[in-house]
């Protein structure tokens, strides 16, 4: 988002960690093997917009999705 995008969905660290700690915990404990987990990703994700290149575009965005979102309000390079 940091980088020009307009908007995304970024990953659940919580649940990233939830699910290696599963994995964790059933490889250490109950003696599983680690081929026997599928590869999945995570489901749970944190909706982000970004300002700057909404502002870039000359898009307005609703304040409702503003406010139920990760907002970036400047690029990356403006830092």
């Amino acid at each position: 988002m940091h980088h020009g995008s307009l908007a995304a969905v970024t990953i659940s660290e919580r649940e990233q960690g939830l699910a290696a700690g599963r994995m964790a915990r059933g490889i250490l404990l109950e003696g599983r093997k680690p081929s026997s987990y599928p590869m999945a990703p995570t489901l749970k994700g944190a909706p982000v917009v970004s300002l700057a290149r909404a502002r870039a575009l000359g898009l307005k965005i609703k304040t409702g999705q503003l406010l139920t979102a990760e907002v970036v309000t400047q690029f990356e390079w403006d830092k």
